[in-house]
């Protein structure tokens, strides 16, 4: 159970983090995407944690275009 756990709030932050520290970029999940959607059972998950690292990625960018005003 611990390991579970532990794998969770990993993949939370990874998921979270590699955004923020443009670990990832736009590029990276266009290409991912499609590749992605050929593995049906994963489909609902990726396109999840897609839209959430595209978020991510926006909310980086539009702070950090803000900032270099």
């Amino acid at each position: 159970m611990n390991v579970l756990i532990g794998a969770a709030i990993y993949l939370a932050a990874y998921l979270t983090l590699a955004p923020v520290f443009k670990a990832i970029k736009r590029t990276d999940l266009q290409i991912l995407g499609p590749i992605l959607d050929q593995i049906r059972i994963l489909k609902p998950a990726t396109d999840r944690t897609l839209a959430y690292e595209t978020w991510l990625l926006e909310a980086v960018e539009e702070e950090t275009s803000q900032t270099h005003r």
